[in-house]
């Protein structure tokens, strides 16, 4: 079972949370924080799929929180909640932060919860793609290396077929050399001693003259 995307909504005054705790708890995690330091702290323990922040926070704006985190993860989702802004200046921040989307006070009653519903399809969708890519890759590198296997086999069996041989021949010239010797010393013992080892054995069938 996949896990529950997470949603990081930085409200001091909470009216935002409120809402998309109402409408999107089944299907998200939300986790509520009132100052950028603790958006920061719930991220490290996990990313977070959509960033909604208000702009007009005590020690640091929204959109100078957004834009910081606009290269964090691939797939996350920001949204700006400002107290005024036309709709011009909306879409040069929308371009030049990457910002999903930029709503003005007062949000209309569900403008909030669709456009986080929206942005959740799209990271989920983002997500996909990033793990499709991951697969492939690791499929590829499976391939190159099944590929590579059988040669490395081949070619490792090739190199050792000249030592294979070399002790074959060498066994060889070894009992062949163990066998010349014996009969020589059988030769010797009754020819010059005068020790027939084996009565019944005819070393002169065996050994030149």
């Amino acid at each position: 079972m996949n896990e529950k995307p997470i949603i990081v909504v930085v409200d001091h005054q909470g009216t935002s949370t409120r809402e998309l705790k109402e409408h999107l708890a089944k299907r998200a995690n939300i986790v509520a924080v009132t100052t950028v330091v603790e958006a920061e702290l719930a991220m490290i323990r996990k990313p977070a799929d959509v960033l909604i922040c208000r702009d007009d926070l005590p020690h640091e704006t929204g959109l100078m929180f957004l834009t910081r985190y606009r290269e964090s993860l691939p797939w996350q989702k920001r949204i700006l909640l400002c107290p005024t802004i036309d709709g011009d200046l909306a879409m040069t921040l929308i371009n030049e932060t990457h910002l999903f989307r930029c709503l003005a006070f007062p949000i209309e009653p569900g403008l909030l919860v669709q456009a986080v519903e929206a942005a959740l399809h799209d990271a989920a969708h983002v997500k996909d793609l990033f793990a499709s890519r991951d697969e492939n890759r690791q499929l590829r590198q499976q391939l190159a290396d099944a590929r590579q296997a059988k040669p490395t086999t081949f070619l490792a069996g090739l190199r050792a077929l000249p030592r294979v041989l070399t002790l074959a021949v060498l066994t060889c010239g070894a009992i062949f050399a163990l066998g010349i010797i014996t009969l020589l010393a059988l030769y010797l013992a009754k020819s010059v001693l005068g020790i027939d080892l084996f009565p019944d054995a005819h070393l002169r069938d065996a050994l030149p003259e």
